[in-house]
């Protein structure tokens, strides 16, 4: 008897969740979001105390700079698969993971200085999410900052696996659009091919996240072009917006009259190295952010209600608007068809929260003749370094046993072996299974991270790479394979 009556009210007890979660979204729930909607998000967010309005942030409703603002987000409309999920999770109360792959401005850069690491663009976003939601449907967001200095996408498009989690990633933003700017100069990759690969890879992933793009642009590059340049220059647009990836620039926002300005208003945005943007920068991204998806969920929100009526929408109709996502498109690059689709990476870089990457790449070094593990680009209190195996000496041998697995895709056959540097770091000669296969110089690269390809049509197998250093010595921060 008692058994029984245990079992009943186990029965009852999951029944009544059951209910609660099919009827959690009744058209009061919707009209509460709504309204909290319409608020203005700039009073209760992090950077209140200095950018409580518009007019804190540069812009006002009633000036053409606000028009700045509609000009600065671009979307599509109908939303796309991936930024609807996006929105669903959140009415339906669902935990949000977010990944964030940047360079130096996304890992903080100055604002360490100034004791301002909180305020990241990104962090911003976060926490309004987080009361807006928080306070309804009980989603919350959470976040991955694997942002790495001087890096660009081509690192993450072969290495992204080493650190976001495949499985329940929700949204990932991509901040490369300053790093990639200038990176592939005078070499044979089209300086948007990267951004694709790694969008097509990001897709891939057993979530299959939406992507988000963010621009800023470095303030040197202003000095030295007197223009407000980055990978949008390139047709970064043009990439995201056939793969249905929404965007903010701040280039967009600030550009026009930071050139009417002059050095002041150059001041107004910069930090004190003249290269990163400040707090300010920073905030004006976040209201980007914020703004484009307060748009998006408000969509959705209205898409959902019933003019009328106060009863309960269907459970069914709200919360699965497909079960899969839909097919990649057809590649842009011709190129990137010769990539893998699932690319493999060994790397020594650490990320932004100084977590250490999860290699999954079968790699032995057999000979070591000089090579010692040494950081290229790292910081007193950020977490983010760029480190690897460096000689300084010319004629340092490294040999590695390389088990290259079967390729994924039907299409392809073979690899190609690819290894990550740094500029200015001197170069090696490479040599596959004892024959001649590359040299690199790398100071025939742009500053920051490298990624070049050592080897193409690598079969699967065991192989030997070896590398000797020229003059100057030879830094290794990663293996690929692509």
């Amino acid at each position: 008897m008692i058994a029984f009556s245990y079992i009943t009210n186990v029965i009852i007890i999951a029944f009544l969740v059951v209910i609660q979660i099919v009827y959690s979204l009744d058209q009061e729930t919707l009209l509460k979001i709504r309204v909290l909607l319409e608020e203005n998000p700039l009073l209760g967010w992090m950077n209140r105390d200095m950018y409580s309005s518009l007019d804190d942030l540069g812009f006002t409703r009633r000036s053409m700079s606000y028009r700045q603002v509609n000009n600065s987000i671009k979307y599509q409309t109908p939303h796309p698969y991936h930024m609807k999920r996006l929105a669903y999770k959140a009415l339906h109360g669902e935990r949000v993971n977010l990944a964030v792959l940047g360079g130096s401005i996304t890992a903080g850069a100055t604002l360490y200085k100034t004791n301002d690491q909180d305020k990241i663009y990104f962090k911003a976003f976060a926490e309004w999410w987080n009361k807006l939601f928080g306070s309804i449907t009980k989603s919350k967001l959470y976040y991955k900052n694997y942002a790495i200095g001087a890096t660009g996408s081509d690192f993450y498009a072969y290495c992204m696996k080493n650190y976001i989690s495949p499985n329940d990633t929700d949204l990932v933003v991509w901040e490369l659009s300053a790093n990639d700017y200038h990176r592939f100069d005078n070499r044979d990759v089209p300086p948007t091919m990267p951004l694709e690969l790694l969008i097509r890879n990001l897709r891939r992933l057993q979530s299959s996240p939406a992507v988000f793009a963010v621009h800023f642009f470095r303030g040197q590059d202003y000095i030295k072009e007197g223009d407000c340049n980055n990978l949008e220059g390139d047709g970064a647009n043009y990439i995201l917006k056939y793969y249905g990836v929404p965007a903010v620039s701040w280039r967009k926002l600030v550009c026009r009259k930071l050139i009417a300005s002059g050095s002041k208003g150059f001041h107004k945005l910069f930090s004190s190295d003249d290269s990163h943007p400040n707090v300010l920068g920073h905030a004006q991204v976040a209201f980007l952010m914020i703004e484009y998806f307060r748009r998006l969920v408000k969509d959705v929100v209205m898409d959902l209600m019933i003019p009328g009526e106060s009863t309960v929408v269907p459970t069914n109709q709200v919360f699965i608007p497909e079960e899969n996502a839909p097919d990649l498109p057809k590649v842009l690059y011709t190129k990137s068809e010769l990539v893998s689709t699932s690319p493999v990476c060994y790397t020594f870089n650490v990320a932004s929260e100084g977590e250490l990457p999860k290699n999954n790449m079968k790699i032995r070094v057999t000979h070591n003749d000089g090579y010692a593990i040494a950081v290229a680009h790292g910081f007193l209190v950020r977490k983010d370094k760029t480190r690897g195996l460096r000689t300084k000496y010319q004629g340092s041998e490294l040999h590695l046993i390389i088990e290259v697995p079967p390729q994924v895709s039907d299409s392809l056959n073979d690899w190609m072996i690819l290894v990550g540097t740094y500029s200015n770091l001197g170069g090696a000669v490479f040599f596959l299974d004892g024959h001649l296969s590359r040299v690199i110089e790398t100071q025939k690269y742009a500053y920051g991270s490298i990624v070049a390809a050592v080897a193409t049509h690598v079969p699967p197998g065991k192989h030997m790479l070896v590398i000797k250093s020229l003059r100057k010595g030879f830094f290794l921060s990663s293996i690929m394979l692509g």
